[in-house]
């Protein structure tokens, strides 16, 4: 039963990683698109978009509520919180 947990507790992780990687991209996107490739990136690198500032940003300036980011952002809390419960409560 041990590695059965294991193994959902590795693909939830996984799911996380690529929950995380797509948002990171989303917000790579937009920020070179908004101020350019160069500047976009830089500023992408060092700068962290924060779970509400940008969204609200991004609603302000496109005037479309980015619904792919919080459905992102569920789906990378939910995977990570599940991939912890049945990682370490299968110890």
């Amino acid at each position: 039963m041990k590695s059965v947990a294991k193994l959902f507790g590795g693909l939830f992780f996984m799911a996380w990683l690529v929950a995380s990687f797509a948002l990171f991209f989303c917000y790579w996107d937009v920020l070179t698109k908004w101020l350019g490739g160069l500047l976009g990136t830089v500023i992408t690198l060092f700068a962290a978009p924060g779970v509400f500032v940008f969204p609200l940003i991004y609603w302000f300036v496109q005037g479309a509520f980015p619904t792919f980011y919080f459905e992102l952002l569920g789906v990378g809390l939910v995977s990570a919180v599940a991939a912890a419960s049945l990682w370490w409560g299968a110890e």
